[in-house]
Parts: C-alpha cells; structure tokens; sequence
C-alpha cells in the first residue's frame, strides 16, 4: 500500500499504471482463454492508521491511498496483468463513483462494456483503516437498489441466461479444462514435477529468505527458551506471509541471542517498516536490527525489472514456479544492475535464469541463485553444527 496523498491517477490496489505491466512475456494456457468475472466491484480509500481504536474517537491518518475493489473486479485485474483477456460483469451506480471505478478497470485492459449502470444509484463504497500491523477496519456501503436480478446478464454461445448458478459452474468447468495437462504415464515427468514441487516449496519455506543466516549455530539458546532454528522458521514464515513482498524484494535474517537482523533490499519504505513490526512480534525476538535498504524510484529500473519478470517466468521452464504462492526466484534492480536471489531445482535452471536475464540492456546481472541440493545442504551443514 503506498502512502500517498491526493486523487492521482491510479491503478487497482493502489499501484500507478505506469508501473503495471504483465508479468509473462508467453501467457500459460489458462490465461489464453476468455475469462469472465462476475461480482462485485468498489472504490475503497485506505487510511493508514497507527491503531484501530476501540473506542469512539478521532484518528489522523498517516497515510491515504485510493484504489479499485471487490473480488470479481480485482480478479479480473489480475487476470489482464497476466495477459489473459478479462472480461468484467457486475453493477456500479450511474454516478462518478461508478464512472472512476469503471475507468480504473478499463485502464488495467479488463473489457467492461457489459457492465451495467444502475440509475439513481450509489455505486459500492468502502472506507478502510489499516494499522501498523495490516489489520483493518471495514465501513462499506452497498446501496439496496442494486438488485440481485440476473436477467441483464449477456447470454452464453448456448442462447440461455447466464445466472448466477449455473453461470459460475460454468466459468468453473470451463476454467478446469484449460487448466488440464498432457496426462503422463506412472513414474514419469508428471510425477517428477510434483516431486520436485513439494521438495521446493518445503525448501523455500525454511530458506529462501533466510539463505543469509546460515551461520548462526542451531543449537544457540535464545530468550523464552526457545532455539534459533524455531525463531529462523518463524521469521521465514513471516515475511513470506507479507502480503506485500514480492519477486522484486529479498530479505535475508540473523539470530543472535533474540536479536534479529533484517538485510536486503525492499521496493517501497512502508515495507521496510511493516517487515520490521512483524519481525518484532515473534516469539522468542527481543529487538530488530533493520538494515534493509529501500531500492531508489527509477523508471527505468522498474521497466527493468518488469522485463526480466516476463522473461523469466514467462519461459515454459519456469511456469511451473509461477505458479506458486512465493516464487522462488526474486528479481533485485538497482540503479540499472540486476541481481537474481532465491532457489531453483538445478544448475541448468540457475543458468537458463541468468540467460534470460541478460536479455535486455542491464548494466550487469549477478546470480545469486542456489540449487535445491546446495540450499539442502547448506541447511543440514547448520543443523550439524
């Protein structure tokens, strides 16, 4: 969430449009399909709040942002960054809250011309207060006069009304089958590629932010007795839970005696910051040594680093990890020099990844990236010690 005063122009989830972009250079066969979101949408403003009072009282925002909503609308934004062809179908009031919710979503490349607009009506509305911790607080207000009727919806290829049962099963069908694979006959690729996706993400739980504190004894004692490895596990799972971490940050973390120190390098100061609160409430944590640095505000850099993410993730050899909920291979720009962090499942992978990154006019490219089988041994070499 940027803390950002004003209106500005700007993209779901309050992220400038000039920074958006597809991730995937080749879209995977779900995202070649048409795709239809039906819900709702909404225009939410996002006040950043040091705590969410428990009584009634005034509270100075630190921090405003203003951006698009509802689950169907914010779908089908992610869907259009993925290169699918979004299509949205709900209701706004014909007021200019509708008119910039709409504005927003045609922005993104999501098609809305079978949106309907609703006369004399107010369009979906929310007021959110986030504290320090990423709580919030939700006043949202749905105007009654937008009626639940779906005979407005456009009719499927078959001619009959596309309601909202029979709709969604439909959208649910048709959205197993582009997701099918080539069925592979038993012990061969496919079980392979389950194998190794189970192997990674264990893996990355316990590493992939933490591939900086490998130094740090196993057995080491720490406040409230409990062991560095506990508090390694706990942080991990931290900061990969942070709902605003992404490929384009990294994160490394030491333990020593409950004090924990924070390095690497995030996009945006507020991560910075949300890390560190985190950080602070794990079991086990006396103090936070935040040393993670914020990557400067460049244009160029950010279309740098977009490209390298479509590069990337968009080669069939890595689609496999696009998938996941934390993609393991993160993406570092700065000032013009990309730096590649995270684990993959082979050297042929690590240098297929430094290859496509090479591909665009980077001042360098360093790969940091480690291999299953050393981040595997890397680990037991720590429980040994």
């Amino acid at each position: 969430m940027e803390h950002v005063a004003g209106l500005a122009p700007r993209a779901y989830n309050g992220r400038r449009a000039s920074h958006v972009g597809p991730v995937f250079a080749r879209p995977c066969p779900l995202l070649m399909a048409r795709i239809l979101c039906l819900g709702m949408s909404a225009l939410d403003a996002i006040y950043r709040v040091p705590a969410i009072p428990a009584t009634p009282t005034k509270v100075l925002a630190t921090g405003y942002t203003e951006c698009g909503g509802g689950m169907a609308a914010n779908a089908s934004v992610a869907v259009a960054r993925l290169g699918g062809q979004a299509h949205y179908w709900g209701r706004v009031g014909s007021d200019e809250l509708g008119d910039r919710i709409l504005r927003q979503l045609q922005a993104e490349g999501v098609d809305v011309s079978t949106v309907r607009r609703v006369p004399d009506c107010v369009s979906p509305s929310a007021a959110i207060l986030v504290d320090d911790d990423g709580e919030r607080l939700v006043c949202a207000y749905n105007d009654p006069k937008l009626d639940a009727d779906p005979g407005w919806l456009p009719r499927l290829l078959t001619g009959t009304v596309f309601d909202c049962m029979t709709g969604v099963a439909s959208l649910l069908t048709g959205t197993n089958r582009c997701r099918q694979r080539p069925r592979f006959a038993p012990g061969s690729r496919r079980k392979a590629v389950r194998h190794r996706s189970r192997t990674m993400k264990a893996i990355l739980a316990a590493a992939v932010v933490l591939a900086a504190a490998l130094a740090v004894p196993a057995q080491a004692q720490v406040s409230e007795g409990r062991k560095a490895d506990e508090i390694f596990r706990d942080v991990s799972s931290t900061v990969l839970g942070y709902p605003q971490f992404t490929i384009f940050d990294d994160v490394s973390a030491d333990v020593t005696g409950g004090v924990v120190t924070l390095q690497g390098k995030v996009t945006m100061p507020f991560k910075k910051q949300d890390i560190e609160r985190r950080v602070a409430k794990v079991a086990g944590v006396t103090r936070v040594d935040n040393r993670i640095g914020v990557l400067p505000v460049s244009q160029f850099d950010d279309e740098l680093r977009y490209a390298v993410a479509r590069a990337i993730y968009g080669s069939s050899a890595f689609w496999h990890y696009a998938s996941m909920a934390n993609p393991p291979i993160h993406i570092i720009v700065e000032n013009g020099r990309v730096r590649l962090t995270g684990v993959v499942a082979s050297d042929v992978e690590r240098m297929l990844a430094r290859s496509l990154a090479t591909s665009f006019n980077a001042f360098s490219v360093t790969s940091d990236l480690k291999t299953d089988a050393e981040m595997r041994a890397l680990l037991d070499a720590k429980g040994a010690s």
